[in-house]
C-alpha cells in the first residue's frame, strides 16, 4: 500500500505507475489518500489510476463526507475502502446504506472493540461487503481468520515491540498462532518504559 495525496493529479499518477511497473502485475497494490481530496479530484484521479489495477483506493475524501465517498465509489471501477474513522456499527450501517465504500475498514479501537467489530463484519456480510480491519495486526489477524467476508490483515508493526511474540509469515501469508487468546502477550519490560510517573 502506498500513500498518495499530491496537489497535481499527474504527480500521483506517475508515482503509482512507477510502483506498479516496479512490482509487476501480480502483486496487489493499494493506494491511501488519507482523506486528502475533494470528491471531484478523487474521481478524476481515480479514473486515471484504474489502469494500474489497484486492489483499492482508500479514504479518498474526508471520512465525514459519506455522500462524497458514495459519489466516488459510484464513479469508479476501483473499489473504495474506508471506515477507519467510523465509530460503532451504526456508523457502518449508514456507510453501507449510502454505498459509501466497497470495502469496510473498521478500526478495532474506534469501532468499539472486538464485539462491535464482529457485529460490523456480520452486518457487512449481509450486504456482501468485504471487511479489512484497520491496523492492530496482532489482534486483527484472529478476527480476519474468523470472518468469512474478510480479505486482508493490515500489517503495520507500530505496536509490535510491545509484545513478546512476533507475527510469523509463510509464503507471504500470516500464520495464525495457536496460543491462547489472541496469541500475543505484552512484554512487561517494554511496557515499563511507558509507565507514567506519579
Amino acid at each position: 500500500k502506498m500513500r498518495i495525496g499530491k496537489a497535481r493529479i499527474e504527480e500521483d499518477v506517475d508515482r503509482v505507475r512507477a510502483v506498479r511497473g516496479a512490482i509487476g502485475p501480480d502483486v496487489k497494490l493499494m493506494v491511501d489518500a488519507n482523506q486528502r481530496f475533494t470528491t471531484d479530484h478523487a474521481i478524476r484521479l481515480g479514473r486515471k489510476l484504474e489502469e494500474c489495477s489497484l486492489t483499492w483506493f482508500e479514504e479518498p475524501v474526508p471520512a465525514y463526507d459519506l455522500e462524497g465517498s458514495a459519489r466516488v465509489a459510484a464513479a469508479l471501477d476501483v473499489p473504495i475502502a474506508s471506515g477507519e474513522n467510523v465509530y460503532t456499527r451504526y456508523g457502518f450501517r449508514q456507510m453501507m446504506e449510502m454505498k459509501a465504500a466497497d470495502i469496510l475498514m473498521p478500526d478495532l479501537v474506534r469501532v468499539g472493540g472486538v464485539t462491535e467489530l464482529l457485529k460490523v463484519a456480520h452486518m457487512a456480510e449481509a450486504y456482501d461487503v468485504p471487511v479489512t480491519p484497520h491496523i492492530f495486526p496482532e489482534e486483527s489477524m484472529q478476527l480476519v481468520g474468523s470472518i468469512p467476508n474478510s480479505t486482508y490483515v493490515e500489517h503495520m508493526d507500530w505496536f509490535s515491540p510491545l509484545y513478546r511474540e512476533k507475527i510469523q509469515f509463510q509464503n507471504g501469508l500470516i500464520v495464525l498462532p495457536e496460543r491462547p487468546g489472541f496469541g500475543f502477550t505484552f512484554d512487561p519490560n517494554i511496557i515499563e518504559r511507558y509507565r507514567l510517573q506519579e
